[in-house]
Order: C-alpha cells, then structure tokens, then sequence
C-alpha cells in the first residue's frame, strides 16, 4: 500500500535489478469498479490495504462521495456532515491497515476545505489548521501510525509544498537546491512507508529528481544513466524506492543500498515503462508506456519478481469472467499480501477511460 496510486499522474509530472523473491508469479481474480459510462460517473480506487479493502470515489452529479469498499461493497463514509456540511464534496485519499481513510472535503461555496482522517464512521484526526502561511491543506496517503503526506497551498495560491502531517504538527519538506516552490519544478511527496521515510520528486538545478525525506531533510536519488529527469512513486519498509527516469522515454528503476539500477522492460511490449510500487517481499508493479512508434503499441500493467518481468494480462486466472474483455494498462499499488491495483478497460463498457481493478492472487 506504500505508493500512489497513479502511475499516469506519476508520469505527467516527469514530462513537465536483483530482486530476491523467487516464487513464481502467481495468477490474479479480477475485481472491477467502476465499470459504469465515464460520460456521467466516474469511480477512483485511491488505495487499497493488506486485507484487500479499498478507499474510493465516486464522482457524479457534479460532486464526489468517499467510501469503504469491503466484502464486495461500497459503503459510505458516514460521520463527516459536522466538517464541511451536508452538502460537501468528499473526496478519499489513502487507506492504512487500520482502516483509516484520509478524506477531503469541500464546501459548494468554497469555504470549508479540509482535510480528515476516518475510521469507523466518525472523524478522527482532522489534518489542520494550516501551517503559517498556507491557506489549505490537501491529505494523501497515510501510515498505519498516522503520518499523512500531502500537499499545502499558498494563500494566492502560487506556494505549493509537500508536508508530513502527525501528532498535529505538519512539517514541510524542502526541495533541492534550485528546485521551485510552486508551478513546474516544485516539490511533491508521492508514498510513504511505516517509518515514516517519504518519496517523491523535486525539481533542482539539474532537472526533476527522484528524493527521498527522511527526518525532514531532502536527498537525490539521482537518475538513470542517459535520462533527464527522474521521480520516485513508492517505497517499502526496507528502504527500497522504485519510480522511472525521463529522457522522450520512461525508464523504470529500484534503488536500495544508495545504488540506482534500471529494471527490465518486456521484449514484446513498447520499449518504456514506469514501476510504480513495491512491497516488503520485493515484488514492483508498474506500466509499459506507449511510444507512439506503432498502431498496436498499448501500454500494458506489469510485475517484476525474482528478476522477471511480466505482463499482468498473462496472469489473469484462466477461468475469471472478465478475462476476455479486460485490459490492464498500468498498476500502482502492490501490497504485502500480494493484492494489486491497476486501471485497465473493459470493452463492454462505453466511454470506459480507465477502469479500476484489484486483481487478488489465487493461491
């Protein structure tokens, strides 16, 4: 569950291995949210934790709703009128193994807009008041021990700047030098495991770079031998971090032991891809990216494992029902019990974009 979800957002902001586990891949069960008419609703799998349960938003009617998907359900997140109203938009973030959701609400009139931590039906943390100087706060993901990651925004809105919140007492983090407080080249905290090490990017003299934030202080991770730029989107309780570099191209990379190296990338598959996530047990999911070389040049979801490379659509279960009218294309999340999500299409479904998956291992 340490990483963001979104491999595509992953990849915008770039544009402006030995691994150990030798257990064969296993084959996934496909679960599909959010397979409605995108032209009308659209449905977000923000997170998803250890026993496969999911924070999600709904958007439709010009407004978002927050809820717990568990056991096949949706389920609200009730508790929350006393924050922004009734009629707030509600949006959710990030879910911990303690089924705590990080959620944000807005006012139709724009004056209430904050941040909270659920759970249970109630508001247990609300993320605020705002640091001195800021206008507002925006949550992310959070830990099992409650340090949320997000971003904060200038009273003009010009200063955006990434902070970990706990215990009630933000701390902002700092870019590298000649990186950029707001606008391109700015800062932004992407995942965080349970010490409460944070990655991401920041822009610097030298380009967009993948960081790490420890105790508050920033430190490149550096970049891919020939590319430009690179960024970090997840990392596990080993201090492992993978993300991708940019040059025209993605190149996917781990980075443990202070050692950057460039993962494999599917001979069959466009010659780009991003990894996206990585769990305890060294398994990394990300995307090939289309090059736009060739008509049937789709980007696909991916696993790497025990050194391997392989497309997620080859590990579907012979006999799941959506096999045949799904395409995964990107996977962002990887949690310790092997549980995956992924944004994909199904081609029954009308104006689709991108549909979110949980693919669960079959065991």
């Amino acid at each position: 569950m340490r990483t963001s979800v979104s491999v595509a957002l992953f990849a915008a902001a770039l544009c402006s291995s030995g691994l150990t586990s030798a257990a064969p891949p296993a084959t996934y069960r496909l679960t599909e949210l959010g397979g409605d008419d995108s032209a009308t609703k659209f449905t977000t799998l923000n997170g998803v934790n250890d026993a496969g349960h999911a924070s999600v938003t709904v958007f439709a009617n010009g407004s978002a709703q927050a809820f717990l998907w568990q056991g096949g359900q949706l389920i609200p997140l009730s508790g929350l009128d006393s924050v922004c109203g009734a009629g707030a938009s509600r949006s959710a973030g990030g879910i911990n193994n303690r089924d705590q959701i990080v959620v944000g609400l807005n006012s139709p009139d724009g004056s209430c807009n904050k941040s909270v931590i659920w759970q249970g039906g109630k508001v247990i943390q609300v993320i605020g008041p705002p640091p001195p100087g800021y206008a507002s706060v925006t949550g992310g993901h959070l830990n099992d021990f409650e340090h949320v990651i997000g971003g904060a925004q200038g009273i003009d809105g010009s200063v955006q700047s990434p902070f970990v919140w706990f215990n009630g007492q933000f701390t902002i983090l700092p870019v590298l030098p000649g990186g950029a407080t707001g606008g391109p080249g700015a800062a932004e905290a992407l995942a965080l495991n349970e010490l409460g090490v944070v990655v991401g990017q920041s822009g610097s003299t030298d380009g967009l770079r993948a960081v790490l934030w420890r105790n508050g202080a920033v430190t490149s991770l550096g970049v891919c031998p020939g590319f430009g730029n690179s960024g970090a989107s997840g990392i596990n309780n080993l201090g492992e971090i993978v993300g991708g570099c940019e040059q025209f191209t993605f190149a996917p990379f781990i980075w443990r032991n202070g050692q950057l190296t460039v993962l494999p990338i599917p001979a069959s598959g466009p010659q780009s891809a991003l990894a996206g996530g990585i769990n305890d047990f060294e398994q990394i999911v990300g995307a090939s990216e289309p090059t736009g070389g060739e008509p049937n040049d789709a980007g696909a979801a991916l696993l790497w494992q025990a050194g391997a490379v392989y497309d997620l659509n080859t590990l579907i279960a012979r006999n799941d029902p959506l096999k045949p009218y799904v395409r995964l294309l990107q996977a962002g999340v990887i949690t310790d019990t092997g549980i995956i999500v992924a944004n994909g299409e199904d081609s029954r479904v009308p104006n689709n974009g991108s549909i979110q998956f949980i693919l669960t291992p079959v065991h």
